[in-house]
């Protein structure tokens, strides 16, 4: 609804809509509040959630094939390892979605999540899926990110899913702009189809995927396949395309793809292509899981049938947690005291991070710190790093806060938490505490690449023990000493300043150095190029175990011992040492996360969505170290000889070896081919230098929507005019948005057309969201015919705007707003008789100053629904022009005399979640007005309604 000035009394009025002003959903209704409010669109007050820069960033690319890799200047190196790698993937991709990939493609890499978090990615399209309310046309994305994590495999996989997405899309709807634009408005994907192809084809079943997947089989969700949201829908979708894949085989993908497309029915591509309804398949698909489960996991963790048993499920995380769990609250993590008398988790509610103690004894729960706000975004998946001091006093975390790493002390005497900003690195990935407490053994990532850091506690400053190019994860320390064990990729046990950005390994082998010695040198503890070990934890001098798991994604728990044995004697006896690796057990559940506690491996698993902790006794280890290995070792090279030398003689080419000499008839070509020994050449692979390019700004299509609507597009104040309704009649609203490769700057356009031709709009628009603060600046224009209340007389009044602002973010949901506005009227009398003719037409002008605070922390789960909160608080001043002011028929003639108008307002919305998508709204708003002239507020209407008749 539209709010109007009028000339009313010089005492302000205050007006509060929304106490008691509330509405309920109700069997997933929603009942539209029928107040219209005060402002100049009824309900559709500006928020909005911010993206805070807190540096600038100088963008290059390299040109890879029909990939553009965009990237900054510290994340060079990564940017050259996924450029390496893009077109190796999306040929190993192709066979899966039944085509190649078609560029370009532009590929953003960011150094880490938390900056890729100040990025404007994809900001525009979260504020249209809020208030588009018609079609928006299905534009073919070209365009992905990725950050750096200091794990290989994971960067693989992120870079797979985003290629899959790409794919996805190109193969649903076609690169071609007119196909896309058909295609949009008729085939719905649902999220599990499009999220869960792309979560399979970057990682397969890896073991987390599986301890989700077994864990909705259990409760039931399979049979809400078409509600599910989020990650339960990448989830079940996963499954569902891995059974497809593995029944059926990987062209039945792109069979079920094409089907979908060509019949536009999800239902249909699906039987035509596996003969099965999609109900059917997903109870084949669960059984299918099922199946493949670990023998004792049904066994350990039995079906929840019902939806009491699931509610139940989800307040406990096993039986050595004593500890009621919070429904709403995700718990991600726990990790027991040294001493045992403490448990440490986190949690994670939509982005907001909470870390907290548990007193095993009492049961009492403590809450340290709260990190972040419950927003809809792209989360971070890391846990915050725990580690407890050796004498349990300090609890430490690491997470990040405004753009850098922080390190939290938690004192447990005290209770107080010391937050310490780390300078120099991005993000900490794990760490551990030397046996002493003295100092902390961190996995940090700066640039894209994981390096171990020794930080020292009470000078609160850091050291890298290297610089280079490999992955170096989960650090532990060994007994009393400064050994360490850790995981990397890293081809041998040398140390170099190796910054280039050729592709290694995903797999991880196991190391071991001292940090007593200067400089550090490490020693390869395991040589398994086929098997990834990750998570080792020592349990005494020189025995450890460690994660690992197969190709039928069981999870076994590995020891490794440290032996030596003879392998020459002359003037002295040599020995070589190597390592004993043995299966100790195969863990009754698929995880990636296992701690030993005491004489027990605390197992961490999926149960009705909650972290549950499963107690497996540890086995013996005197009774592991007489089975045989079946795990496969690379052959070891040895620094000495350990055969005897040839002592034959040799022959040169003039020389004729007279005993075995074969005549040129006894010669079998064969045999003596197969006799050559050809030279052994080692391989290796010249990679080019990969040639930045400076980023050149251009925009491509961004949006295109198109709806039918009954409002008016413009966000001012209307004169009030005698209507009771003011409505430009049913017509088609059209807007248009490019945009450059980093979402920074964009051009908007609109216009409205309604079908009586008389009540037009239309405007321009340029954003610019680089920096800190955002500048926008707009020009609107609209046309409205009415008919003068007092004369009778038919008017066309032409409104232009020209407004400048400027927004100031605080953090991601707070910001102050200002701008400034120009407005100039043009009311033109037609020609319907001669004093018409005569009359002389009007103009007004008129200029002003808006600011405003926003709050703004709501999510939108699905159109016109919001859980949270969000407030704004404004005040404006409008200030008529000269041409106005002296043809005002009160005859006011200078500012003096009043001819003015401002208002000062607040408005505040609470939304509480109910069951389903049921939603409690409260809403508090009034304001003020100032000056001469006074807000008129018009009750009774309802926002973009299709009705012609009157709704005020």
């Amino acid at each position: 609804m539209i709010g109007h000035l009028h000339h009313m009394p010089t005492k302000p009025s205050l007006r509060f809509h929304g106490l008691p002003a509330l509405w309920m959903i109700l069997s997933g209704l929603m009942i539209p509040i029928c107040g219209s409010g005060q402002f100049t669109d009824g309900m559709n007050v500006a928020f909005g959630k911010n993206r805070v820069q807190y540096r600038s960033f100088e963008w290059q690319y390299f040109e890879q094939g029909v990939f553009e890799v965009y990237h900054y200047r510290e994340g060079d190196q990564i940017a050259g390892q996924v450029s390496r790698i893009l077109e190796e993937e999306a040929k190993a991709l192709a066979p899966m979605f039944g085509r190649n990939i078609e560029g370009p493609i532009q590929v953003l890499v960011f150094k880490s999540q938390e900056e890729f978090r100040q990025s404007n990615v994809g900001i525009m399209t979260s504020q249209d899926e809020e208030t588009n309310i018609g079609g928006t046309a299905r534009l073919v994305g070209s365009k992905m990110f990725l950050y750096g994590t200091g794990d290989r495999l994971r960067m693989q996989q992120d870079l797979r899913e985003g290629l899959a997405r790409i794919l996805f899309n190109q193969a649903m709807y076609d690169s071609q702009w007119s196909e896309g634009l058909r295609s949009g408005n008729l085939v719905q994907v649902p999220e599990w189809m499009s999220e869960g192809i792309a979560r399979y084809a970057s990682r397969q079943l890896d073991a987390a995927s599986e301890n989700r997947i077994l864990d909705a089989c259990q409760t039931g969700a399979f049979k809400r396949l078409d509600q599910s949201t989020g990650l339960e829908a990448a989830v079940l979708g996963q499954a569902v395309w891995a059974y497809v894949a593995d029944i059926y085989g990987m062209p039945t993908i792109a069979n079920v793809l094409y089907m979908t497309r060509i019949t536009r029915s999800i239902e249909s591509g699906f039987r035509l292509a596996t003969g099965f309804y999609l109900n059917d398949l997903a109870a084949e698909a669960r059984a299918y899981h099922l199946r493949n489960a670990p023998r004792e996991y049904q066994k350990l963790l039995p079906l929840l049938d019902n939806a009491k048993s699931r509610r139940v499920a989800q307040k406990s995380a096993g039986e050595v947690i004593p500890m009621r769990l919070r429904r709403r609250l995700e718990y991600t993590q726990f990790l027991p005291s040294p001493d045992g008398k403490h448990i440490a988790f986190t949690t994670n509610e939509r982005g907001q991070l909470k870390v907290g103690t548990l007193e095993v004894e009492s049961g009492k729960c403590t809450w340290h710190t709260t990190l972040g706000h419950r927003l809809a975004r792209i989360e971070n998946d890391r846990n915050p790093s725990l580690a407890w001091h050796p004498q349990g006093r300090t609890l430490a975390f690491a997470t990040e806060l405004r753009g850098a790493p922080h390190l939290g002390l938690v004192s447990m005497s005290t209770g107080d938490v010391q937050m310490r900003e780390l300078f120099r690195m991005d993000q900490v990935l794990h760490m551990r505490f030397s046996p002493n407490g003295a100092f902390l053994l961190m996995s940090a990532l700066e640039d894209g690449q994981s390096d171990l850091y020794r930080y020292d506690v009470v000078a609160n400053n850091h050291q890298p023990l290297w610089r280079d190019r490999f992955d170096d994860l989960q650090p532990a320390f060994w007994g009393q000493g400064g050994a360490f064990i850790f995981a990397s990729n890293r081809p041998d046990d040398t140390l170099r300043n190796d910054r280039l950005d050729h592709p290694f390994p995903t797999n991880l082998d196991l190391y071991v150095g001292n940090l007593n010695e200067d400089p550090v040198t490490l020693t390869r503890w395991t040589n398994t190029p086929d098997v990834d070990e990750r998570l080792p934890q020592p349990l005494s001098q020189n025995e450890f175990i460690y994660l690992r798991n197969d190709d039928e994604m069981n999870t076994h728990l590995g020891l490794g011992w440290r032996d030596s044995s003879i392998v020459a004697i002359d003037t002295v006896v040599r020995y070589r040492s190597f390592t004993q690796l043995r299966d100790a057990l195969v863990l009754p559940v698929p995880t990636n996360q296992a701690t030993v506690h005491q004489n027990n491996l605390w197992v961490a698993t999926q149960r009705a969505g909650q972290t549950n902790i499963l107690p497996i006794p540890m086995p013996e280890v005197s009774k592991i170290h007489l089975q045989p290995t079946d795990i496969p070792e690379r052959i070891e090279v040895l620094p000495f000889p350990n055969e005897l030398p040839d002592w034959s003689r040799k022959w040169n080419d003039n020389q004729i070896d007279f005993r075995n000499y074969i005549f040129d008839l006894e010669k079998d070509p064969s045999a003596e081919q197969n006799t050559r020994v050809p030279e052994k050449e080692k391989e290796t692979k010249e990679w080019p230098r990969l040639i930045p390019k400076n980023y050149r700004l251009n925009y491509a299509l961004d949006k295109l929507q198109t709806q039918l609507n009954n409002t008016f597009g413009t966000s001012f104040y209307q004169p009030y005019n005698g209507q009771v309704n003011a409505q430009p009649g049913l017509g088609n609203a059209t807007e248009i948005r490019v945009s450059d490769v980093m979402d920074d700057k964009h051009i908007v356009g609109g216009y409205t057309i309604p079908v009586n031709l008389s009540n037009t709009f239309f405007g321009l628009g340029f954003v610019n969201l680089e920096g800190q603060i955002d500048k926008e600046i707009s020009f609107q224009r609209q046309s409205s015919v009415r008919v003068d209340a007092v004369t009778g007389q038919l008017l066309e009044t032409a409104t232009h705007l020209l407004r400048r602002e400027w927004r100031w973010a605080f953090d991601e949901v707070r910001s102050l707003r200002w701008g400034l506005a120009a407005r100039f009227n043009r009311d033109v009398i037609q020609g319907t008789d001669l004093f018409s003719l005569i009359a002389d037409n009007n103009t007004g002008e008129q200029i002003g100053l808006q600011v405003a605070w926003v709050h703004d922390d709501t999510r939108s789960p699905r159109l016109n629904i919001h859980h949270g909160f969000r407030a704004r608080i404004w005040a404006e001043y409008f200030v008529d022009g000269v041409g106005t002011a002296s043809s005002a028929s009160n005859g006011l003639k200078s500012p003096d005399q009043g001819w003015s108008f401002g208002t000062v307002g607040f408005d505040a919305r609470k939304y509480f979640s109910l069951l389903g998508p049921s939603i409690l709204a409260f809403r508090l708003a009034g304001d003020w007005s100032i000056g001469q002239k006074k807000l008129l507020h018009m009750l009774g209407g309802t926002d973009n309604s299709l009705s012609i008749a009157g709704n005020a």
